[in-house]
């Protein structure tokens, strides 16, 4: 920082909080079209301009692989998420400082999607590899072993494209790196690369190497590696699970002559002694030590606990005074074959054997990562499932613990909270402004919230609102804002909810008889529809009962979208029949529940000839119907995934199907009579997608934030979209990068008229 910006330190905080909540889109280079799929979409601006707000931080619980010790209390983490205590690290690697916070000067490579992030090591000059599962843009190939340099930006003169399947341990050996895993190229499941990616033609062994998965490495004092994994032969030799390999490759036979057990993860100890350990559950041989040369060593026979006890290890590391802890998951009672438990805990013993010590860290979690740091203390990585309003917060992704004394404290201090992509599938507005958020999340900026939560008017979280603080893991699909501020929400599979206005819960499961809630829309005299998989049900407007003149709407799938037209009902999923009449997957029903014969909907089919999927229904002001889903044709011709039908269910030729999308999810319309539309789009990674039609169907010239992301390439998409008369206002779904820029699952937009956002000076 230069001594002007160290003077203004006040109001430029204040600045860059405002510029990182508010994103115009003002980059001229947003004139050059951008390919989808088939078709060109400008996005050069002749009327509005759009910028995207970023609200709250929506995260469900991220997994930590691989821990790297750095420098001054450093610690280099990978996995899968998209975030730490709220610091976006939208490519599952980060840097952390000694008290738990983002190292904000690591930014790993834009270019880079990261998919997972199996294992991790850094070199002498710094620089970083990362194994697991990676895209380099524009490319779509999958990398299975990059470089960094220690800035994070890409390496591109480390060379491993060659390597053709997943990398799960990586070894630094001076210049050179050694990795295993389940590929066969440069050589099958071990190799050992020079500083530049290219295969050690000097580490070939004298055959043809382990015959399955390598899953770890370590080096002995001597050089000679030992690795662990799911091979029963190593150079055509019996070998199980365990084997030493000299620098060169070649197979020490000596060393567990033939093997002992398949094995995941192996260390050496200070006396240079080796622990494995592996997974058996519900048995007793899930750990192994030996001597430097391969002797099977006894643990103290009064051992208890033994580590055996432990169902599976899943991370070892060694002590600086020799001993060694062991991380993993344990159950105190198995049933028929079965665990009762699946509790991460870490184990600490001495250098004889002698047990020290034991960190639970609650029921449902696990423990993947053990590591060092250079102050002593060991950081634990992994990840939290609670299932018990007992066990949150007691393990959230990450953990130190310090080893004083024997000990193994627990650091309070330090509790990152590694957070996961989210997936928000819904949004309902109150009469105030205020947002019902319904999705797959376990914690709205840093706060425990499962599956709901409340936005004020202007995108902050509403912390009085916390309905299901006891369901950890909950989940909700549809919710719908009822006129007198009370909620309903479908929760989990088969559950739905009353949500008072403060959030106290009343379950009305049992009039929709424990069926999952796939869609909820409310009439104009206050009755709600609930759609589900298998039927349609309406119920009264004080909600306390299913309305009696409503005939029940039985369908063979799912009710995926519901609209109400005036004083009809337009109903849309993935069935074929509605109360015994054939349908393609759209009915509109009279208000008394009944067939409407005056709409005759077209068959929506796939590229298979199969019945399509409808996920959005868009009444229009003229009686028209935008309808959007899964399919290629239309009554036979070509109209995939958006069309627009007339008053009585023909289609509407006028309207052109956008090429753009692979599935259309939301669909919403503003005041001016365009249409915002949401979804997959129509590339190989199936990003999410949203783009603004006309009233015809063509590309609006819009300029608004309009990549979308999700943070590990697939599965995203944009699941609803709400507007207003002045047009789109909001926008949900698996994303996690907006234009390049983090955000979590949910998107405010708004007009940018020549504002201009001055910093709030502070004193």
């Amino acid at each position: 920082m230069n001594t002007i910006a160290s003077h203004l330190t006040g109001w430029l905080l204040t600045g860059l909080l405002l510029f990182a909540l508010i994103t115009p889109t003002t980059d001229t280079s947003l004139a050059r079209p951008e390919s989808y799929g088939d078709q060109a979409i400008p996005t050069t601006s002749t009327t509005d301009t759009l910028f995207t707000m970023n609200p709250a931080i929506f995260t469900s619980p991220g997994t930590v692989n691989t821990l790297v010790p750095l420098s001054d209390g450093r610690m280099l983490i990978g996995g899968r998420f998209v975030s730490i205590s709220g610091q976006p690290t939208p490519r599952s690697l980060a840097i952390l400082k000694s008290d738990g916070t983002v190292d904000t000067t690591f930014q790993v490579d834009s270019r880079l999607t990261v998919l997972d992030v199996y294992e991790a090591a850094v070199q002498t000059d710094g620089k970083i590899i990362i194994a697991g599962r990676f895209i380099v843009s524009p490319s779509i190939l999958t990398y299975f072993l990059l470089r960094l340099y220690p800035n994070g930006l890409l390496d591109e003169t480390f060379n491993t494209v060659g390597i053709g399947g997943p990398v799960l341990a990586v070894l630094i050996d001076g210049s050179k790196v050694v990795i295993g895993g389940a590929f066969y190229q440069p050589t099958p499941y071990v190799a050992r690369l020079n500083p530049d990616g290219t295969a050690d033609s000097t580490f070939n062994g004298t055959g043809s190497g382990p015959n399955d998965t390598v899953r770890d490495i370590a080096r002995q004092q001597d050089g000679k590696y030992i690795i662990v994994g799911d091979f029963t032969q190593v150079n055509n030799t019996p070998q199980t699970g365990i084997a030493r390999l000299g620098t060169n490759g070649v197979l020490d036979t000596g060393f567990v002559r033939g093997g002992s057990m398949v094995s995941k993860r192996v260390a050496v100890l200070r006396d240079n002694s080796v622990v494995v350990g592996r997974e058996d559950i519900c048995g007793d041989s899930s750990f192994a030590w030996y001597t430097p040369d391969g002797v099977l060593k006894r643990m103290p026979l009064d051992l208890d606990p033994d580590p055996n006890w432990l169902a599976s290890i899943t991370a070892l590391v060694a002590l600086p005074d020799g001993g060694f802890l062991i991380g993993g998951w344990y159950s105190a009672v198995c049933i028929n074959g079965f665990p009762t438990q699946h509790q991460g805990e870490v184990w600490r013993y001495t250098a004889d054997g002698t047990f020290r010590t034991m960190v639970s860290f609650g029921d449902n979690s696990d423990i993947l990562a053990l590591a060092v740091r250079s102050d002593g203390h060991v950081v634990v990585g992994g990840k939290g499932l609670p299932v018990r309003s007992s066990e949150i917060g007691i393990f959230d992704g990450l953990a130190l613990l310090n080893p004083a004394y024997n000990g193994l404290e627990r650091v309070p201090a330090f509790h990152p909270l590694v957070g996961d992509e989210a997936t928000i599938y819904s949004i309902s507005r109150y009469a105030d402004g205020k947002l019902l958020i319904a999705g797959n999340f376990s914690h709205v900026n840093g706060s425990p919230h499962f599956g709901l939560a409340r936005l004020l008017a202007n995108g902050t979280l509403d912390p009085d609102l916390h309905p299901f603080a006891n369901d950890p893991g909950g989940y909700s699909l549809p919710t719908l804002v009822l006129p007198n501020g009370s909620a309903l929400t479908g929760f989990r599979s088969n559950q739905l909810f009353l949500v008072g206005t403060n959030g106290n819960l009343t379950n009305i499961s049992a009039l929709n008889d424990y069926r999952s809630v796939t869609a909820l829309a409310i009439q104009s005299d206050n009755k709600v529809l609930v759609g589900s998989w298998g039927w349609l049900r309406r119920l009264n407007a004080d909600v306390s009962d299913t309305d009696p003149t409503f005939t029940i709407g039985n369908v063979n799938g799912s009710v995926y979208a519901l609209a109400v037209q005036g004083n009809k009902i337009v109903v849309a999923g993935d069935f074929s029949s509605y109360n015994g009449v054939n349908v393609p997957g759209l009915v509109r029903l009279n208000s008394d529940g009944n067939i409407d014969d005056t709409f005759t909907p077209p068959a929506f089919q796939t590229e298979y000839s199969q019945i399509g999927s409808l996920y959005s229904i868009t009444p229009l002001p003229d009686g028209d119907l935008i309808v959007g889903g899964y399919f290629k044709t239309v009554d036979g011709e070509e109209r995939p995934n958006l069309v627009r039908l007339n008053n009585d269910g023909t289609v509407d030729t006028g309207f052109s199907s956008p090429t753009s999308f692979h599935t259309v999810q939301s669909t919403c319309l503003a005041g001016d009579g365009s249409l915002w539309v949401g979804g997959i789009a129509n590339t190989y990674g199936r990003h999410p997608f949203l783009t603004h039609l006309d009233r015809n169907g063509q590309i609006m010239p819009t300029t608004f934030p309009n990549t979308y992301q999700a943070a590990h390439y697939f599965d995203g998409a944009i699941h609803k979209l709400l507007c207003d008369a002045n047009g789109l206002t909001w926008v949900s779904g698996t994303f996690s990068l907006i234009d390049g820029k983090p955000f979590y699952g949910l998107a405010r937009y708004a007009p940018l008229r020549s504002q201009v956002f001055l910093p709030q000076i502070i004193r």
